[in-house]
């Protein structure tokens, strides 16, 4: 069984547009299951509302989710 992949963290420039848009939160989530399905990879490029977002493995706590100019 491959391991599970989740979100674990997001960086503060992600938890501030999520405040001012909760539903994002949702979307960044539906993208980031797509994005891993079938893939092991550390490293995902989503696209949600025309912004990009990475989600890394953080190492401990699943993958963080951040905007490309806080990688």
């Amino acid at each position: 069984m491959p391991p599970m992949k989740y979100i674990g963290l997001m960086t503060s420039g992600v938890r501030d547009l999520v405040m001012v848009k909760p539903e994002l939160f949702d979307k960044l989530a539906k993208a980031f299951s797509e994005a891993a399905r079938g893939c092991d990879d550390y490293f995902y490029t989503l696209q949600v509302e025309g912004k990009k977002f990475f989600a890394v493995d953080n190492g401990e706590d699943g993958y963080t989710l951040m905007l490309p100019e806080e990688y």
